[in-house]
């Protein structure tokens, strides 16, 4: 049922009172003014224009009156019908005869379904009951207008559709013609009920998608809301949601000068995305995804210096940032790669031009290492012995920052600094290197160094200040939670609709956040690796292994000595272990190079490795976090990587966001050191049994 209509009507009064109102007026002036000028005739003058005012006033009142009387009774008796943002000036009449209009054009609002032939009647009888006559109604519901032509002489008050409502194309058959006006009350529905609404099909279309159209244009009337990037997206998702077509998705085009959009099928995307090898690089160009139309690329050095990377486990986070760095070091630009789960890119460790630095204490080292670079390069730049843009660019990449924060900030508080005495005290505040990545968000464009931050969510109490605001060119993969969304793009439904495909998310693209599908290109050992991708990873290795490449490149002193590090631990790793059963593993297939057999026979049986026997002295099950107690052992990764034994000293339950953690505290059954281990609520531990 229409509700009333809230606006306030004017108060109208019948001509001749409104006549009189103003005759009466002048007389009381005439009057005050004779009396107070002492001049009698001004009154006779006064009472004489008075009587005019009335009689002509109140004439042409009646006359303007009468013609205005059918306009008004027949909106007070349409708008129940057709709803309250039905106004008066949308019904216009004319070719009058006898004092009555003969023709009535009525624009009606898109809440009005003119296909019901109920409500159509109900209509012509109250257009007939009011204007008298007979005659012929004409619906167009394209531009939703109604034309009733009168005979007013008729005897019998009675209006017949001259045909059925129309859309004006005559070889719309019924399906086509349901479209059109499906899409026409869509667009006029959030864009205004005068927009004029244009519906393309395929001249050849049949079958199930003869009526799927190939485009739609939309001439609106003028509004401030189309500058509104929500308000366009708003539009979108409408059509996104209540029109079909061939591709199951549409893509707008705004020509906001002249008021006009228009809507193309959006073609589909693909799942898979190979690394285009066929595609030359463009000078400091890094291919990381494409778009409907085109491979997109983040280029170093332009307005976007810095790219922050979103992703949650499985979404493609990890593939991306590979793209990034393989993409740099093909074009001879050195990659610092900073992976707190020491895990995710072991594939990089040799890659040519890749840095891959996994220890915490290392990260934080390269960090500060890039962050003096960074300066030396200003102090070169100040001097004027070089001109800023002219170094060798530097990639430095931190993925799961918010993991490497936690833990650099907890090593950090867990030592200690000395007081103006000398006294050692607890050290506060943050690990230097969190305050040198913000301050290169500042600087680092300059100095030719560009950042890359990757989490598996925005967080606005981690990305604060310059290094936040820095990081425009963003991508946030897999579908969007409405936080996620405001955070990343300011708007709560960005990207919430998105298909949960790996790869698939949105991205800053010079032209709004876009939708993308990451490119693929996997390493071996990486699943789902296949013939493909074994021909593909081979060439992009062979050509960042290029010599002429590196030959004018500087790579900066701290690359060689971190790389020496982590050599160093890998030895020192399988020194540690090499012949010996690693907690966990079957020694059916040694995970590493087994010691080689002594020559001599040993008569007495060699004393058990620490913690290893001849046989394994425990099992391993697989436990919900929740099934944990104090004094369980369990399994977990040192600081190395290796998997070791520790025993579980306290357990600790807590939420943040929203979202339940738990943490762990525990000591080393072989070294007595103390650690935390942070748990997923949904992810099983190994414990001893």
């Amino acid at each position: 049922m229409a509700q009333p209509s809230t606006t306030a009507e004017k108060k109208e009064w019948p001509p001749l009172v409104a006549a009189g109102f103003y005759g009466v007026g002048v007389a009381i002036i005439a009057i005050a003014a004779a009396r107070l000028l002492n001049i009698p005739q001004l009154a006779t003058y006064g009472l004489a224009v008075a009587l005019a005012v009335l009689l002509i006033g109140g004439g042409a009142g009646y006359l303007v009156d009468r013609r205005a009387r059918p306009v008004r009774n027949l909106h007070a008796a349409l708008l129940p019908k057709f709803g309250p943002e039905f106004q008066r000036d949308a019904i216009k009449v004319g070719k009058y005869r006898s004092g009555r209009p003969t023709r009535v054009v009525i624009e009606y609002p898109s809440v009005f379904n003119e296909r019901e032939e109920k409500a159509r009647k109900e209509v012509r009888d109250i257009i007939a009951a009011r204007l008298g006559g007979a005659g012929d109604a004409t619906w167009d519901t394209v531009r939703r207008r109604l034309v009733v032509t009168l005979d007013n002489v008729a005897a019998t008050p009675l209006i017949h559709d001259s045909d059925s409502p129309t859309t004006d194309v005559l070889d719309d058959t019924p399906s086509r013609a349901a479209t059109r006006d499906r899409a026409t009350g869509v667009l006029q529905n959030v864009l205004g009920a005068t927009a004029k609404v244009d519906v393309e099909f395929h001249d050849d279309g049949d079958g199930d998608s003869e009526h799927l159209p190939v485009g739609v244009t939309v001439r609106y009337p003028a509004t401030r809301h189309d500058v509104s990037p929500r308000f366009r997206q708003a539009v979108l998702t409408q059509v996104d949601s209540k029109v079909d077509n061939e591709t199951g998705a549409w893509r707008d085009i705004w020509d906001l000068k002249n008021n006009v959009v228009k809507f193309q099928p959006r073609p589909a995307f693909p799942r898979n995305a190979p690394y285009p090898l066929d595609r030359p690089l463009q000078k400091n160009a890094l291919p990381y995804a494409v778009n409907e139309n085109e491979v997109q690329e983040w280029v170093l050095g332009s307005r976007h210096p810095h790219k922050l990377v979103v992703g949650p486990t499985g979404s493609g986070k990890t593939v991306l940032i590979r793209n990034l760095a393989i993409s740099a070091a093909m074009q001879g630009i050195p990659v610092v790669l900073c992976d707190p789960k020491r895990i995710e890119y072991r594939e990089l460790a040799t890659f040519p031009g890749i840095l891959l630095v996994t220890r915490i204490q290392d990260i934080s080292y390269a960090i500060l290492q890039a962050s003096d670079l960074m300066h030396e390069r200003y102090n070169l730049i100040e001097a004027g012995l070089v001109e800023e843009g002219t170094f060798n660019k530097i990639l430095v990449i931190v993925d799961e920052f918010i993991i490497f924060k936690d833990l650099v900030n907890k090593e950090w508080k867990a030592g200690f600094a000395e007081d103006e005495t000398g006294k050692p005290k607890p050290r506060k505040g943050e690990d230097p290197s969190i305050d040198a990545l913000s301050n290169m968000g500042y600087l680092a464009r300059s100095a030719d160094v560009h950042l890359v931050i990757g989490m598996q969510r925005p967080d606005a109490a981690i990305l604060t200040g310059p290094l936040r605001d820095q990081l425009r060119k963003r991508t946030a993969l897999d579908q969007h939670s409405v936080e996620t969304a405001k955070m990343m793009w300011g708007d709560g439904r960005m990207g919430t609709t998105l298909p949960s495909i790996q790869g698939r998310g949105l991205s800053e693209t010079g032209s709004g956040p876009e939708e993308i599908q990451v490119l693929r290109c996997l390493p071996p050992g990486t699943k789902g690796h296949n013939t493909h991708d074994a021909v593909m990873w081979e060439e992009v290795t062979r050509r960042a292994s290029d010599p002429a490449l590196w030959q004018d490149v500087e790579l900066p002193p701290f690359f060689e000595e971190l790389e020496e590090r982590r050599l160093n631990a890998i030895e020192a790793i399988k020194a540690r272990y090499g012949g010996q059963q690693l907690p966990g593993v079957s020694m059916d297939k040694p995970a590493l190079d087994a010691a080689p057999e002594p020559d001599d026979v040993v008569e007495e049986p060699a004393a058990p490795a620490p913690g290893v026997a001849d046989e394994p002295q425990s099992t391993l099950e697989q436990v919900s976090p929740y099934e944990l107690q104090a004094g369980d052992q369990i399994m977990v990764e040192d600081d190395t990587g290796i998997p070791e034994i520790v025993e579980v000293t306290d357990i600790h339950f807590g939420a943040e966001d929203g979202e339940e953690t738990i943490t762990v505290d525990y000591d080393s059954t072989e070294n007595s050191t103390k650690g935390v281990l942070h748990l997923d609520p949904d992810t099983d531990v190994d414990r001893c049994g």
